[in-house]
C-alpha cells in the first residue's frame, strides 16, 4: 500500500521522512533557534484536543486512500489538514518534527526559524 502525501487542496504525492516529534512548551520559555529540513508534510489529521484526546493522529482513512478505518473519524468527526515540519534544532543539530496548522508561506529549505508555540495550555 502507498502512503499518501498532500498540500491542502491538492492531489497526493509519495514520501516519509524519519525524524522525531518534538513538542514545544508554549511562549518564549521553550523557543528554540532551527532549520527547515525538507518540505512540510501535509496531511488530514484528527488533532490535539485534552484531556479526551492525547496527541495529533494522522488519519488512517485518507492516508490509505480508504483501505483501513480510522477508529477516530467515528469518536472525533472530521479531520483537518496539519502540517508535520522537519527541522535540524540548532543547539544540537537533532533531527525533529513540529506540527503546524498553517500553511508556512515564503519558508524553504534551510531556512532559519524559531520553534515558538502560542495559543492556550493544552493546544
Amino acid at each position: 500500500m502507498r502512503l499518501r502525501k498532500g498540500t491542502p487542496g491538492e492531489g497526493a504525492e509519495a514520501g516519509a521522512d524519519n525524524f522525531s516529534y518534538t513538542g514545544v512548551q508554549h511562549g518564549t520559555k521553550g523557543a528554540f533557534s532551527a532549520y527547515i529540513a525538507g518540505d512540510t508534510y501535509w496531511c488530514l489529521a484528527h488533532e490535539h484536543n485534552p484531556p479526551a484526546f492525547i496527541g495529533t493522529k494522522p488519519c488512517l482513512a485518507w492516508i490509505s486512500h480508504k483501505e483501513l478505518l480510522c477508529p477516530f473519524c467515528r469518536r472525533r468527526g472530521a479531520p483537518t489538514w496539519v502540517g508535520y515540519v522537519p527541522l535540524y534544532r540548532e543547539q544540537d543539530h537533532s533531527p525533529i518534527i513540529i506540527i503546524v496548522g498553517k500553511k508556512l508561506v515564503g519558508l524553504a529549505a534551510r531556512a532559519e526559524v524559531s520553534g515558538v508555540r502560542s495559543g492556550r495550555e493544552g493546544r
